[in-house]
């Protein structure tokens, strides 16, 4: 091809007309721009296929992501709901007589007021943060997957910061306070046994053959204490903050999962 443009270039040269030169410049001007438009089209072609297989890798990662996050999400839930009925119980035992519970019943409720789940502070580095870190989010075509993506770090961050006000109260009051008014050993195995939401592996902390020892004596004392009272409403509040919060965390998710899969 090139040979022969050589060829009936020099033959109009050498013809000496002007006319006919210049219609050949222009046609081989147009030939070299459509070259490089097809060189271009091409290029496009394969950059978006390798945008296309890198999207469906980041989908999938995105989908793992999500999974990980809705088994997380039902222990958390679970948790909490597992806290909330516990303080409950316990605050209406402090209304009434001493045999609406048993020792047992005080002991798992008692087990279950301390117990938690960081669904935030767990995320706090998200798929967003991946995404954007790497500069990938945008390979996402769909608006809506950004925009949930989005929305699920924003609701993330929220829960993290409510489950830091939760969690230094358990540690900073309730503990202290369970520590120095009831025995606690007792508690966390009479509680382990009990335990259906598997967040902690049963009676790590002691040796399997260890026996519960007897209730010294009753509970009357804990829950005649007007501070065991004020620390279960404060517990309440704290944890029941955390449920709407766990919903709003619901929306953005579902909406994840759907586009995904």
């Amino acid at each position: 091809m090139l040979t022969f443009l050589r060829k009936l270039k020099k033959s109009l040269i050498d013809s000496g007309s002007t006319k006919k030169y210049f219609l050949y410049a222009i046609g081989e001007i147009l030939l070299v721009v459509v070259g490089i438009l097809i060189a271009l089209q091409i290029n496009n072609w394969n950059q978006n296929r390798l945008n296309a297989l890198e999207e469906n890798r980041l989908i999938g990662g995105i989908r793992d992501k999500i999974d990980v996050n809705r088994f997380q999400f039902g222990l958390g839930m679970a948790t909490n709901m597992a806290v909330i009925a516990a303080a409950e119980k316990l605050l209406e035992r402090t209304q009434k007589d001493a045999t609406s519970l048993s020792n047992s019943q005080i002991e798992i409720h008692l087990h279950n007021l301390t117990k938690r789940f960081l669904l935030g502070k767990s995320n706090a580095t998200h798929i967003y943060d991946e995404l954007i870190g790497s500069g990938q989010l945008g390979l996402l075509r769909s608006q809506e997957l950004q925009k949930a993506i989005t929305a699920l770090k924003l609701q993330m961050q929220l829960l993290e910061s409510y489950e830091d006000l939760q969690n230094n109260f358990v540690d900073r009051e309730l503990s202290p306070f369970l520590n120095r008014h009831t025995d606690r050993v007792k508690i966390y195995l009479e509680g382990s046994q009990h335990d259906t939401l598997f967040l902690e592996t049963r009676n790590i902390l002691v040796d399997p053959d260890f026996k519960i020892r007897p209730q010294s004596g009753s509970y009357d004392a804990l829950f005649e204490d007007t501070q065991f009272s004020n620390l279960l409403l404060e517990l309440l509040r704290h944890t029941k903050r955390l449920v709407p919060i766990y919903e709003r965390i619901n929306e953005p998710m579902s909406r994840i999962e759907d586009l995904v899969n």
